[in-house]
């Protein structure tokens, strides 16, 4: 519905830098979406490309989600 699409609109936001460490690990903060949940996490990125995350928190959960491969 509209009014869903308007509510988590307003829950998206920019990939946030919030640091880098001494030793070139990149600090950011991210919301992402996975399967039918929205969620906020920390992502650490160190110099080598390895790539972690930590303190995620559900923001929403059973979105409508629509797939393009099934047209649902």
């Amino acid at each position: 519905p509209a009014s869903a699409r308007k509510a988590i609109g307003k829950m998206l936001e920019e990939l946030h830098v919030t640091g880098r460490d001494t030793d070139g690990t990149w600090h950011l903060l991210a919301r992402m979406i996975f399967r039918d949940s929205l969620f906020q996490t920390h992502i650490h990125v160190t110099p080598d490309g390895q790539v972690s995350m930590s303190n995620e928190e559900l923001l929403v959960d059973d979105m409508p989600i629509m797939d393009d491969t099934l047209g649902q």
